[in-house]
């Protein structure tokens, strides 16, 4: 099992400890799709899978363990940063690249690095194909658009 699929498992384990809600089970399906999709990004990007993948499974763990959301992106990085820790498999600039990610994931109106850039749309886009037909949210139109375009949808 290589680092991603240990770290995913890992996630995957704390969530079968946690009480189910409905909202809950929502937020952990959006990680596990949101997850797929950064990998799929990366490789059309050329970033690498396992810090899209890390970044991607971590990037709402704060709403899924506390069902809160206020200031989600940057308490998420907090909460990644010692997961991250606890495990030994990622070294110091990995770790500062995930959470750094993590942290930004909220801006979606800006540009970041790539790898911040990549969970972002991976988050959009799972947004906006959670919704279709409806309406895109607000501060998500940009990214959508340049998305379908990047991707030819």
């Amino acid at each position: 099992m290589n680092r991603l699929q240990t770290l995913c498992k890992r996630v995957d384990d704390q969530f079968d400890t946690l009480e189910k809600t409905r909202f809950r089970s929502f937020v952990y399906a959006h990680i596990h799709a949101v997850t797929l999709l950064a990998l799929q990004l990366a490789k059309k990007r050329g970033i690498d899978p396992e810090l899209a993948g890390a970044a991607a499974r971590l990037h709402d763990i704060y709403t899924l363990t506390t069902l809160e959301s206020e200031d989600h992106a940057g308490k998420g990085a907090v909460l990644a940063e010692q997961l991250l820790r606890e495990t030994g498999q990622w070294q110091e600039t990995e770790i500062r690249a995930i959470c750094s990610a993590i942290a930004s994931h909220s801006e979606k109106d800006r540009s970041h690095g790539p790898l911040e850039d990549l969970l972002i749309d991976a988050d959009v886009l799972e947004h906006c194909l959670q919704r279709f037909p409806g309406p895109v949210r607000e501060g998500e139109e940009a990214r959508w658009a340049a998305l379908q375009t990047e991707l030819g949808l």
